[in-house]
Parts: structure tokens; C-alpha cells; sequence
């Protein structure tokens, strides 16, 4: 080798070895800079839940792949320990900080205020509520502009053990086909009457007489077993008692009508007929949850409703449809109503359920929940769209065989509401459950807001599936094919939830609320429990405003709403 290329060897050695220190010094990777190198934009999208890592880097290869070559996706896992201030820290003192990053709705105001979020583009009419849940566009919208893109949620809905459902439809169906066969049993004829007369007379007939009728009584028996072999028989007995027999001069087949009741399974019963069943038993209230176990015959050691009463996630539906923290967006302070008179009846029957589910708040949490509804404990329970994951990891971790069996199906339905609605009742007491929408947010502060926007769009138009298949969580947008059908379920109910609302006033509302429940299922006062957390929220908002703290005008007491109003010990 000449001197020559030694020397320009040597000199590009020296160069990479510069471009690696300097690299280090600046915290941007050596890829990033060859990329730029490269004529490529480099976009960088911070995140803090590691459970999205597979599907990002996946997304970020792809639309590198695709038409978009020019743009060079970097997703990168970081602390969630004061994620926005450190967002902030970074564009105030470095050059290394994100153009995209993934936040809950509920922080959108301060990134707004601190210039780390800026309006989306929808000049293409992208949000549009046809592909968008009406709560996904709330979640966003703030001060009448759409400041993030919503990308997945987190809500709860009524999770059941639909075996168990299933069984007890079952049951129901086998107990009505029997007493209609019964019903239509045939009367007393003319002739059997008639038969019973003479045998009234004959009394004092003589013993030979008794004798002959005897005799007949053997040859009816013999005729009964020698029927068709293609009559229907009664299955597991290959004889037949005389007390099952039918009287004299009745049809012989009335012997199959007369099978025993303990051999229920031999009914045959449509699937289609059970599903239809399991749909109508669901309940569609907690009032309607009562009903139900008053006439199911749970197994021992079965909770017919269990959830977590110690986390407002699982809480908040109960007041949720009457209670207004900031109107449909959460960004107005003039609009909050959490104490009047609905929320007051609300929590009151909250409070009467328990008396008839014993939940013990100082020992329950979500995980010990959803194990014990995945050992066949618990038939009704409120979960979170994690619940399927949850299942699988319980399942792998060891069972309780106490139940008899490891293997259930399960399905999601709406949240229940609180009453139904009777005669002269039109106005039941509704629900309505809060939801939580993790977003993409544009970085204020970045170069490159196009690219930005663009990747952001890329990925809440994905329909594949993959977020959900590849990090357990479900889009907040429509169209999208989950593996698990009931998935869909949480969608429906998404849509119609309360968003967490975004005003920085009202950041500690759940706390609060959480505290007030716990009080309020210990037997604490309804009304001053929810007075106290009103006037704490208020002042919050009114010393920003005036300086001077808020005190609610009190609310006589709603009349009490019985959960058992209308119902028997059967369950009627």
C-alpha cells in the first residue's frame, strides 16, 4: 500500500473515531447522524410504557419501507418519571428531544401552556367521528383544536364467565322443556274414567276376579316392551318400571314422557338457542345483577359480583353519567357539576351494595380480582381491556383446580346501569365509565412538525391489529380486527365514556374522588362526602380565579333508591 492511501486510511479512521465521540458527547446515535449523512430526516418519537416497543420499532421499519424513504422513524423508551417536565428540560438545554411523544390526554393542557404541543394538521378532515370514537376526539380537543392524535385508550366494561352463563342457560331450558312435556300429558280420557268406575264397583268382586285382572296387567307390560325399536327410550335405563306405566287404554308411548328428571343432559338442546339465552340472562344493570343470583344456584365459594372498589377506574361509572368535570372535552373550569342531587342518589347505591356483595376494600386490588375470576370464583367482575392478557398469565402461573374445572370463556358487555326502569320509573339511574386516551403529540418545538404529523397519522390509520397483537393495547379509532371478538365490546363502550379531563385545576380530581368512594363503602355520609370533594375542586379553580375559596350551597337528601325494590327471595 502506498504512502498515500495509508495516509487517507488513517485520516478516515480518525474521522469515524471524531463523529463517535462526538456522538457520545451529544447523546444522538451514530445511526441517527448517518442518516442524516444520507439525506434522510430523522424523527424522533419518545415514549414511557415498554409494552409498545415491538410495535413502534415494527411501524418505524415499515413506513421507512414504504414511500415515506425519506423520513427515518427513531422510537426510544424513556423514564416516566416526570416525563413532561423532562421534555421541556431537554428543548430548554440540549439538542436532543423529541419531535413526537405519547402522553395521556389528561396532561394535554400543560404540554399545551408549555409550548410541547401544537394544533394537528386536519386539513384533510382527519378527525372525523367516522373513523373516531366521539371520546377519542374529545380526549384531543382542547380549547376548540385538536392538539394530539389519539393513538389507544383504556376503559372498563362488565367482564362475565360465560360458561357459567352458559350452564345456567342450560339448566333453565332442560326445567322448561320439562314442564311443558308435563303440561301436555294427556288428561283422564272417557274410557280410563269409565275403567276406573268398574274398578270402584269390583270391589267386592271375587278373589279369582283378582286374579284374571292380574293376568291382564302382566300382558299390558309385555305389549310395552315389545314397541317399535325407533320410539324414543329413556337413555341410561333399559328397563321400565310399572309405577311408569301408563293406565290402561293410554297410548304406550306416554311411557318416554314420563322419563326421569335425572338424567336432564338427554335433552338436546339447539347452541344457537343457548347463546340467544346467555344474551338475554347478562344483566343489564346491578339491580339486574341481584336478580340474577337470586335465582342462580352458585356453586360454593362464587362471588356473583366482585371488582375493585378500592380504584376509581373501576368506580367512576357509578356517578359518571351525571357528574360534569369540564364539559365533553374536560378544558372549561365554568363547567363542573360533581355535587347535586343524581350523584348523591348514585352513591347511595353504591353504598348499598355492600350489604349484598361483601368486599373487604383493605384486602381487594385488581390483580387478586382478576385471578380469582380466572379460577372460576367470580361470574360478573369490571375489568379493563387488559383483562384477556391478564387471564393468559394466570393461567400459565398455576390454576386453583378447588373450582373443578381450569378452562372458561368469558365475554365483555356494557357497563350495567345502576336501576332499570319499572312502571311509572322512566328516569332509571344510568351509567356511564370513564376512559383514559394515550395520544401522539407533536413536540412545539420540533423542525420537523410535517414529518411529524405525518408519522403520527401513519399510525393511528393502522388497522392491522398489530397494536393490540404486539403491545395488548387497544386503537382508538374504528376498523381495526382484533384476534378476540368480544375486543370490540370495549370499543362500543369507549365511545360512549367520559374522558379524563385535561385541566390542570382539577389534576388531583381522582385522588379525591378514590378517597371519597373508599369513605362512602365504609358507611361514610353520602351527601358531605361528595360536598367535601366538590368544594375541594371548586376552591382549587376559584383561587386561581377570584383568590377566595368555594363553598357548595347544601342539598337535601334525594329519597333512598332500593336495589331490591321489586324483587322476591326468588329473585322475581
Amino acid at each position: 500500500m502506498g504512502l498515500k492511501n495509508r495516509f487517507i486510511s488513517i485520516l478516515l479512521v480518525l474521522c469515524l473515531a471524531a463523529i463517535v465521540v462526538f456522538n457520545a458527547q451529544s447523546g444522538q446515535s451514530l445511526y441517527a447522524t448517518r442518516t442524516n449523512l444520507l439525506n434522510k430526516t430523522s424523527v424522533r418519537i419518545w415514549y414511557t410504557d415498554d409494552a409498545l416497543t415491538p410495535y413502534l420499532k415494527s411501524k418505524a421499519i415499515a413506513y421507512a419501507n414504504s414511500d415515506k424513504r425519506k423520513v427515518r422513524v427513531e422510537p426510544t423508551l424513556v423514564s416516566d418519571t416526570e416525563f413532561l417536565e423532562y421534555i421541556n428540560r431537554q428543548c430548554l438545554n440540549s439538542d436532543v428531544f423529541p419531535d413526537l411523544y405519547i402522553v395521556t390526554n389528561d396532561v394535554l393542557e400543560k404540554a399545551y401552556y408549555a409550548g410541547l404541543a401544537i394544533e394537528c394538521d386536519n386539513s384533510d378532515g382527519y378527525f372525523s367521528d367516522t373513523f373516531f370514537p366521539k371520546a377519542a376526539l374529545s380526549a384531543v380537543r382542547y380549547n376548540d383544536k385538536y392538539i394530539a392524535y389519539p393513538l389507544y385508550f383504556e376503559t372498563s366494561a362488565l367482564v362475565y364467565n360465560k360458561t357459567y352463563l352458559q350452564d345456567f342457560a342450560k339448566d333453565q331450558i332442560i326445567k322448561e322443556t320439562q314442564s311443558e312435556q308435563e303440561a301436555e300429558e294427556p288428561e283422564e280420557t272417557e274410557e280410563t274414567s269409565e275403567e276406573g268406575e268398574e274398578g270402584a264397583e269390583g270391589e267386592e268382586t271375587t278373589e279369582e276376579g283378582g286374579e284374571e285382572e292380574k293376568s291382564e296387567n302382566e300382558e299390558t307390560l309385555d305389549l310395552a316392551s315389545q314397541q317399535d325399536e325407533n320410539a324414543p327410550k329413556i337413555a341410561g335405563d333399559d328397563s321400565t318400571e310399572i309405577a311408569n306405566l301408563p293406565a290402561a287404554g293410554n297410548d304406550s308411548n306416554a311411557v318416554v314422557n314420563n322419563s326421569n328428571d335425572e338424567e336432564e343432559s338427554d335433552i338436546e338442546i339447539d347452541p344457537e338457542l343457548i347463546e340467544q339465552r346467555v344474551k338475554q340472562e347478562i344483566p343489564k344493570s346491578i339491580q339486574g345483577i341481584i336478580k340474577f343470583s337470586g335465582k342462580y344456584d352458585a356453586p360454593d365459594q362464587i362471588d356473583i359480583f366482585k371488582w375493585d372498589v378500592t380504584d376509581i377506574f373501576y368506580n367512576y361509572f357509578f356517578v359518571g353519567n351525571y357528574m360534569d368535570v369540564g364539559g365533553d372535552s374536560g378544558d372549561n373550569t365554568d363547567l363542573i357539576d360533581i355535587y347535586n342531587e343524581d350523584t348523591i342518589r348514585c352513591m347511595k347505591v353504591y353504598q348499598q351494595l355492600n350489604q349484598f356483595f361483601a368486599i373487604d376494600a383493605k384486602v381487594i386490588d385488581y390483580d387478586s380480582i382478576v385471578r380469582d375470576f380466572a379460577d372460576g370464583k367470580i361470574v360478573f367482575t369490571i375489568a379493563t381491556t387488559d383483562i384477556f392478557n391478564k387471564i393468559a398469565e394466570a393461567n400459565k402461573s398455576g390454576k386453583d383446580k378447588s373450582r373443578g374445572q381450569t378452562d372458561f370463556e368469558y365475554g365483555v358487555a356494557a357497563i350495567p346501569n345502576l336501576t332499570e326502569p319499572g312502571d311509572g320509573n322512566p328516569d332509571y339511574i344510568k351509567t356511564r365509565t370513564m376512559s383514559v386516551t394515550d395520544c401522539i403529540v407533536v413536540n412545539g418545538y420540533s423542525e420537523h412538525t410535517k414529518e411529524a404529523n405525518d408519522f403520527a397519522k401513519y399510525l393511528c390509520r393502522d388497522i392491522s391489529g398489530d397494536i393490540y397483537n404486539m403491545s395488548g393495547k387497544l386503537a382508538a379509532h374504528f376498523g381495526v380486527k382484533y384476534p378476540i371478538k368480544d375486543l370490540d365490546t370495549f370499543v362500543q363502550v369507549y365511545a360512549a365514556s367520559v374522558p379524563m379531563p385535561k385541566t390542570i385545576e382539577t389534576s388531583n380530581l381522582w385522588m379525591e374522588l378514590e378517597i371519597a368512594f373508599t369513605k362512602i363503602w365504609d358507611g361514610n355520609e353520602c351527601n358531605s362526602t361528595l360536598k367535601d370533594v366538590s368544594e375541594t375542586i371548586k376552591t382549587q379553580v376559584s383561587i386561581q380565579k377570584t383568590g377566595e375559596p368555594y363553598e357548595e350551597e347544601y342539598i337535601m337528601d334525594p329519597m333512598d333508591e332500593s336495589l331490591t325494590e321489586g324483587l322476591s327471595e326468588e329473585g322475581d
